[in-house]
């Protein structure tokens, strides 16, 4: 296998990271779809999450596969960092889109809306910017898990 080199690397993740991020959409949908039984959406919930953290372990091994199995942890993490930003962002846009655009009434269907979770959430620019870096950093904590093992791994094989 050829070397991938860091713009290249980099241009693989952003690659990858629209693709996870059509994923996740489309799970979303899926997921959104199914809130008006609540067993299943929750089910389907977590299995976005799941399958969206499997679909990033897996792109991330197959640019390291590319490089020879010998990105260091700063490297992997760097990809993986790449694409959760740009998932996560596809991701929670078109969430606030579909909340607040197309099913207005979504809020109010949720679970936590009828234990005493305002339903009439303020959405606003600084909301949103706070909401998506929470995001982030749920999903940098896989990452860090993801990059760590295949670090592992590489050094296993060596």
């Amino acid at each position: 296998m050829k070397n991938i080199f860091s713009g290249t690397r980099n241009q693989s993740a952003v690659k990858y990271g629209i693709l996870v991020g059509i994923i996740y959409i489309i799970l979303l949908s899926l997921s959104y779809k199914m809130v008006d039984n609540q067993n299943y959406f929750k089910i389907m919930s977590y299995s976005t999450y799941i399958i969206v953290f499997f679909a990033i372990g897996i792109f991330t091994f197959l640019i390291n596969k590319a490089n020879g199995g010998i990105l260091q942890f700063r490297e992997l993490f760097g990809v993986v960092f790449i694409m959760i930003l740009i998932s996560v962002f596809m991701s929670y846009s078109y969430s606030y889109i579909y909340m607040f655009f197309i099913d207005t009434h979504f809020l109010d269907k949720l679970p936590s809306a009828n234990k005493g979770t305002p339903g009439n959430y303020e959405f606003n620019l600084g909301n949103f910017i706070f909401g998506y870096f929470q995001y982030v950093i749920m999903h940098c904590l896989f990452g860090v898990i993801v990059s760590f093992l295949l670090n592992r791994i590489g050094k296993n094989n060596k």
